[in-house]
């Protein structure tokens, strides 16, 4: 087979390609372009400033925590789940204590309709979740 000779990309030195699209004459120089690549993309891009920690009270144990963001609301995604939890057995009992439902009844609209419904019809008569609590309240008027 005559061939001809191409250029490796990286070091500009005549080999014989093996394959049709190959562009270097070995993996040393493969990889040495791909790392030279790779540092010209990371010297192009700028790095983010880093964004200051603010400390902030979990809403589930209470304890203080360092949040990345200011929208942050728990310190641990088990204080998160834990606080569903909660929220949603307090939705019931506050649902069959509004309407006079027995707990069965209560637990069937869960399977029924969507929690933000629920929590909606609760926000509607005016009653706000107390994660302190851990019970849907009426708020104190100032």
């Amino acid at each position: 087979m005559n061939q001809p000779a191409h250029k490796c990309d990286h070091c500009k030195k005549a080999f014989q390609p093996r394959k049709i699209d190959q562009k270097h004459c070995s993996n040393k120089c493969r990889q040495a372009a791909y790392r030279k690549r790779k540092q010209r993309q990371d010297t192009k891009k700028p790095r983010p400033a880093a964004t200051p920690l603010v400390v902030t009270v979990c809403d589930h144990c209470g304890g203080g925590f360092w949040a990345k963001t200011r929208r942050s609301r728990f310190c641990s995604t088990s204080c998160r789940t834990m606080n569903h939890r909660y929220m949603k057995i307090a939705l019931q009992d506050a649902l069959a204590a509004l309407y006079g439902l027995p707990e069965g009844t209560a637990a069937e609209l869960f399977e029924t309709q969507p929690i933000v419904r629920l929590k909606a019809i609760l926000s509607e008569v005016g009653l706000i979740y107390s994660p302190a609590q851990r019970a849907w309240i009426e708020p104190q008027s100032a």
